[in-house]
């Protein structure tokens, strides 16, 4: 699940959007100010939307387990704001992704 977790980190790097809508389970959401946002699309959506200087985010798993079941997981760790430049924002915070394993047997990230 950490690998699956650096790859979709990794792939915001280049395309937050992009790496979102991909990484996303069909039925998964994202917590937003507003609410919640459901499904690739959507998800997609949103991150078109992310003001100007915000490049994108850089994460990384601290901590994290699969459910005995092998159908659901978290991580967590902390997150900082990507800017434009590719340096790092000073501020800090911190995320909580559970994933779910999809029939193919691929991870997809449930709710972010």
């Amino acid at each position: 699940l950490f690998r699956v977790e650096r790859a979709f980190s990794d792939s915001a790097a280049r395309d937050v959007r992009a790496a979102f809508a991909h990484f996303v389970a069909p039925d998964g959401a994202k917590l937003d100010s507003a609410g919640y946002i459901w499904g690739p699309s959507a998800i997609g959506t949103l991150f078109q939307t992310t003001p100007p200087e915000i490049f994108g985010f850089a994460w990384h798993p601290e901590a994290g387990t699969v459910a005995a079941s092998g159908d659901l997981g978290f991580t967590i760790g902390p997150v900082n704001s990507r800017l434009a430049d590719g340096t790092l924002a000073p501020s800090r915070g911190n995320y909580f992704t559970i994933w779910q394993r999809q029939p193919n047997g691929s991870w997809r990230w449930l709710v972010d």
